[in-house]
């Protein structure tokens, strides 16, 4: 149902590239301002097909640096331990990541000082997903008054890390332990911040930034949807069964 609504929100709502824009909210005058600024920052569109186009593309620098930072969002570490190697060397990825919520429901299923209910496995660990949406909107909007985007990587690695070193010590109080799950699953914020950054920094060439994007996206696709699957089957297995 969600989806419904952002997308019919979407449609009326997007104003689309300031060359192009039909949004009804905006006048004239300010759609006019709009392709303005765009020469003013240096950011002027050149939206011109041709056969050199992957020529183009492979010559640039950001398809390179912005691939390995999208290996950031496919990788993980495997379902099986904390200790295994990651899927594909990235330095974004320190952490537990995306399979968090999942060894987090391990943690609650099997943890030998508490009885934790069947709704509790589910839910408790959801709030790992919670603490990702409020960073999201925290870290954005940060970026986006200050336009400091380093310090929110920065940030985010920190975090990162810090929740993967009281796991991997794990002689901590039980609030940190859970509050380390949380802090290791902090990989949701990064992507949104490397996407948008990837649009400013191949400006200048429409169809480059979207062979560049579709390139990332395609990585992403290929990449993370097998490991995807496998962890969809483990938190079948931990949620359907609160024996421990």
């Amino acid at each position: 149902m969600i989806t419904i609504v952002v997308a019919a929100y979407g449609f009326f709502f997007f104003p689309d590239t300031p060359y192009k824009t039909k949004a009804f909210y905006l006048s004239a005058e300010e759609k006019a301002r709009c392709v303005e600024r765009l020469v003013e920052d240096g950011r002027e569109e050149e939206s011109k097909f041709s056969l050199d186009l992957f020529k183009r593309t492979v010559n640039t620098w950001q398809l390179y640096v912005l691939t390995v930072l999208c290996g950031k969002h496919i990788l993980s570490f495997s379902k099986h331990s904390f200790c295994s190697m990651p899927t594909f060397p990235s330095f974004w990825n320190t952490t537990v990541g995306k399979v968090a919520i999942t060894v987090a429901q391990l943690f609650l299923k099997n943890d030998p000082d508490h009885k934790w209910t069947l709704y509790e496995v589910n839910n408790v660990p959801a709030s790992i997903n919670g603490f990702n949406i409020v960073m999201v909107l925290l870290l954005n909007v940060y970026i986006d008054s200050t336009g400091c985007r380093m310090n929110a990587v920065a940030l985010n690695l920190a975090i990162l890390l810090f929740g993967t070193i009281c796991l991997v010590a794990w002689n901590v109080s039980f609030g940190l332990k859970i509050a380390s799950y949380m802090f290791a699953g902090l990989d949701g914020l990064l992507s949104p911040i490397f996407y948008s950054w990837a649009n400013i920094l191949t400006t200048g060439d429409a169809q480059v930034r979207a062979l560049t994007l579709a390139r990332k996206q395609a990585e992403l696709e290929s990449v993370g949807s097998d490991e995807g699957s496998e962890q969809g089957a483990t938190s079948v297995d931990v949620v359907t069964d609160s024996k421990p």
